[in-house]
C-alpha cells in the first residue's frame, strides 16, 4: 500500500515538473511585443477596424456627431462584423468604442494580450480631421503614434 501511494506521488510530482516546465517554455517564447512603423502585425489588426472606421464616418454624416454608443452603428456596418455586448460596453470585431466627450473624435481599441502582466493594445484616434494609430504596452511606458497603412 505504501509503494502504491510512493508511486501515485511520484506521478503527481512529474506531472507538476511537467505542467511549470512547459508554463515557462512558453511565457519565454512570449516577448513583450514592441509595436513599430509598418509593422504586418499590427496593419493586418488595423485592417480590421476599416468597416468600423466607414461606418463611423457614414454615421457622422448622416447625423452630425458621432455616435454615442457602438450599438448605434448596427445600420452603418455591412453583414458580417462580429458584435459583442460586455456589462456597460459593446464592441464589434473586437475593437472597443469610446467618442470623446466634445463628440467631434473618437477612439478603437483592440487588446492584443502581448503577456502576463500587460494588456499591450492597438488603438486609433480619431480628433475631428485626423486619424493616428497608437500603441499602448500596458505596461505605463507613454504611448507611442505608429504608422500603418491597412
Amino acid at each position: 500500500m505504501i509503494k502504491l501511494i510512493a508511486i501515485l506521488l511520484l506521478v503527481v510530482l512529474l506531472g507538476v515538473f511537467a505542467l511549470v516546465g512547459f508554463y515557462a517554455a512558453t511565457m519565454a517564447r512570449q516577448p513583450n511585443y514592441q509595436a513599430k512603423d509598418y509593422d504586418p502585425e499590427s496593419t493586418r489588426r488595423a485592417r480590421t477596424a476599416l468597416p468600423i472606421i466607414r461606418a463611423l464616418d457614414a454615421y457622422r454624416q448622416n447625423k452630425g456627431s458621432f455616435p454615442g454608443h457602438t450599438k448605434d452603428l448596427l445600420p452603418y456596418l455591412p453583414p458580417g462584423p462580429s458584435f459583442t455586448h460586455y456589462p456597460e460596453e459593446y464592441s464589434i470585431n473586437h475593437w472597443g468604442y469610446s467618442h470623446s466627450a466634445d463628440e467631434n473624435g473618437y477612439d478603437l481599441a483592440f487588446s492584443l494580450m502581448n503577456s502576463q502582466e500587460h494588456d499591450a493594445t492597438l488603438i486609433y484616434q480619431f480628433d475631428g480631421v485626423k486619424g493616428t494609430w497608437v500603441f499602448d504596452d500596458g505596461g505605463g511606458e507613454p504611448t507611442k503614434n505608429i504608422l500603418l497603412s491597412p
